[in-house]
Formats: structure tokens, C-alpha cells, sequence
């Protein structure tokens, strides 16, 4: 604590040069440094950090205990902005399960773009499928990266079929059809009503999104949502931005519309079996990718 019965300590608070608020204890400290200190505004009064939890402001990084009591209070429908989502291809009306077609935001917590697809899902009735498309070449990543990610991909798919979500893996050949198109290609098969992508500036993932509204079919619809952003990019600014000083305080006038706590993941069902044979995965992508730099 910041004091304790039998040490005379003065504990008090000091502002970082770096912006961050350092304790400090001060003891055999003359009360003439205390007065200079408080009269400058380096001193914060005890009071101040010792208020009650309820009093202080909330922290971005909770315990886990608290933040899945919070998460658990929120609603899906209180929290969405529909600001988020941009469409890609009108439709998906129909009846039919939704997809989301995981990419760049690769977690089944805090994602709104999984989110999105599930209330998309509830609302008609339906399931949301969750597909993912691995190619061992993209952008010449080495096996440490492979390694990182397959792993990671693993603990998302056992949270995702825990709470009755399908996990598919569409597995890319080189010179086959890219992502987009692959995955156009597995909604046709299985008569997907709607695809939700999450979003990415790359040009890759530009050019996977444009292959996938191209190959869809009719009534099929499109979307994709910014996952990954507190503020989505298209709603920060509406140019290409120069200097952070300009950027930031945009970004800071529309904190409070977007900074709001992420609904918990409902499940659709009781937990499914795994499709996905990961060791024979693991191995494809060892005899495929660079392993001139190997996993850590």
C-alpha cells in the first residue's frame, strides 16, 4: 500500500517527464521542499491516489475478472455503430448462413467484425461460419511468422468452436485462386447469404476484397468492417493525413462515440468438432515458406 501502520512515510505522487505519474516516498524531507514541491504542481495530494475504485477513471486494461463481468453486461445492439461497417456488395438478404471471413484481426474476443457477423446471423436465424484463408507465400513471411500465427489461429479456432462457431480453413495453392476469389468460391458451395470481412490498407487485402465481390453470386451480399481501429479509418479523416498533429486531435474529438466496451461473443450453439487436421497443416507450411529464420 501507499502507507503502512508503523512506517512514517509521506507518499505522494510526482509528474514524469515522460508524461507517466511516478510514487514516490518522501521521508526525512524537509517541509520547505514539500511547500516548493506542492507550490510548482509536481506534489499530488494522498488523496488523489488513494481514492476508492469506484472513483477512478477506467483503465483500458483490466483485470479479467472484471472486464468479463463488464463485457457480459453490454449488448451487441447498445454498442454497434453501423459507421464501422462499409458495404461491398448489396444483398445477402436471403436466407442462408453469414460468414466472416477472418483476415487481419485473427482473435475471437474484442473483434467487431466477428461480432457483426453473428448478430447478422441471429437476427435471420441463421449460423455464423468462420473461414479463414491460409497461403504459405503471402509477402515472403518466414516460418517464424508462420509459426506465430498457425499457433495463435489454433487458440482462436478452440474459443470459436467452444462457443458453437465453425472454423474452416481454405487452404491457397500457388498459382490457384487467390483468397477472395477461394472464398466467393466456398460461399457458392455452401449457399452463404452474406460475407463480413475485417479490414486491412494493404494492397493484397484490396485486391483479395475486389476478387471476392467480383466472383460472388447474385443476392450474395458484402461487407467489411473496421476490426481493428478504435475510430474505423474512414471515419478518423476523409484525406490522407501528413502529420500526426493534425490527425490525432481528429482522432480524439471522436473517442467518446467510438471508445465504448466490446459486447462478449455470444454462443450460437453447443461446441462443434474441429475440421481443420492442424499437424498435417504445420507440415504443409514448413515445406512451403523460408526457414532460413526458424521459430523462437
Amino acid at each position: 500500500g501507499l502507507e503502512t501502520p508503523g512506517e512514517p512515510w509521506l507518499a505522494r505522487s510526482i509528474s514524469s517527464p515522460f508524461g507517466g505519474i511516478l510514487a514516490l516516498e518522501l521521508g526525512c524531507v524537509s517541509v520547505g521542499t514539500i511547500l516548493l514541491l506542492a507550490a510548482i504542481g509536481l506534489l499530488r495530494p494522498l488523496s488523489a491516489l488513494q481514492r476508492p475504485a469506484a472513483h477512478r477513471a477506467p483503465s483500458l486494461r483490466r483485470g479479467s475478472a472484471s472486464r468479463a463481468a463488464t463485457a457480459a453486461m453490454a449488448t451487441f445492439e447498445a454498442a454497434w455503430d453501423s459507421s464501422r461497417e462499409r458495404e461491398l456488395a448489396p444483398g445477402g438478404d436471403a436466407a442462408g448462413d453469414v460468414c466472416y471471413w477472418m483476415s487481419r484481426d485473427q482473435r475471437a474476443a474484442d473483434n467487431w467484425a466477428l461480432l457483426r457477423a453473428a448478430a447478422l446471423a441471429r437476427d435471420r436465424g441463421a449460423k455464423c461460419r468462420v473461414v479463414f484463408a491460409l497461403h504459405p507465400g503471402f509477402l515472403g513471411a518466414t516460418e517464424r511468422a508462420y509459426d506465430f500465427m498457425l499457433k495463435g489461429l489454433v487458440e482462436t479456432e478452440r474459443e470459436l468452436l467452444a462457443a458453437g462457431y465453425p472454423f474452416e480453413l481454405l487452404r491457397l495453392e500457388d498459382g490457384g485462386p487467390g483468397a477472395g476469389a477461394a472464398v466467393a468460391a466456398r460461399a457458392a458451395e455452401a449457399g452463404w447469404s452474406r460475407v463480413v470481412c475485417d479490414f486491412s490498407p494493404l494492397r493484397e487485402a484490396k485486391a483479395w476484397k475486389a476478387d471476392l465481390v467480383a466472383a460472388l453470386g447474385d443476392g450474395v451480399g458484402a461487407s467489411v468492417v473496421d476490426a481493428h481501429n478504435v475510430v474505423p479509418v474512414w471515419e478518423a479523416s476523409d484525406k490522407r493525413e501528413v502529420g500526426a498533429r493534425t490527425i490525432s486531435k481528429k482522432i480524439n474529438d471522436r473517442l467518446p462515440r467510438y471508445l465504448v466496451e466490446f459486447p462478449a461473443l455470444e454462443a450460437q450453439g453447443p461446441a462443434v468438432a474441429s475440421s481443420v487436421d492442424w499437424r498435417a497443416v504445420v507440415k504443409e507450411v514448413r515445406a512451403r515458406v523460408d526457414r532460413s529464420v526458424p521459430p523462437v
